[in-house]
């Protein structure tokens, strides 16, 4: 087997090439600066932090966290079986809803659990990132063994960033029944 192209220098005289250049291309492609459409890691991982806050601050009865996490001017609003039911467009409007909904719930002894998944994020034009975020919640009252599912939906969002960080500048739930 001394004549075997596997042994001898043109064996290696091809790999090494074709290595290097396998390389080459690996490393312009790590080094390569996102493309302004897509979202950066640390953004995107930012983004689903604060679709998981809205979640949770809910969930907690925490008005005022939940409220927070929207811009000062964001637009809120429910559909429910594709008709509009209702529109918030201020901070003080938004505590105000959340106060009231979230005393009726602990009055009622509701106890609520966002399950959020599938998030699909795109970066628009104007720098904003447009989200879809699929959702189910289920209710729990005090003395029920187990939870009933009230809401199976899509949130549509749009985010953007402030100095405090991502935000909701826009949340329409569209709750999938009547």
């Amino acid at each position: 087997m001394k004549n075997s192209s596997l042994t001898g220098g043109w064996f290696f005289a091809m790999l090494l090439p074709m290595l290097a250049l396998a390389a080459g291309c690996i490393s312009v492609e790590v080094n390569r600066a996102p493309a302004p459409s897509k979202i950066s890691l640390s953004d995107r991982k930012a983004i689903m932090d604060l679709i998981s806050s809205y979640g949770h601050t809910w969930d907690n009865k925490d008005a005022k966290g939940w409220t927070g996490l929207f811009t000062e001017d964001a637009v809120w609003l429910y559909r429910a079986g594709g008709e509009l039911k209702n529109t918030i467009h201020s901070r003080t409007a938004r505590l105000n809803f959340a106060n009231e909904k979230l005393e009726q719930f602990a009055e009622q002894g509701i106890q609520t659990r966002h399950l959020q998944s599938n998030t699909l994020l795109t970066r628009n034009a104007d720098g904003s990132i447009h989200g879809e975020t699929i959702f189910m919640v289920p209710w729990q009252t005090t003395g029920e063994s187990a939870p009933r599912l009230i809401h199976t939906g899509v949130y549509r969002d749009t985010f953007v960033k402030t100095k405090q960080g991502w935000k909701f500048s826009r949340r329409e739930v569209h709750v999938d029944h009547e």
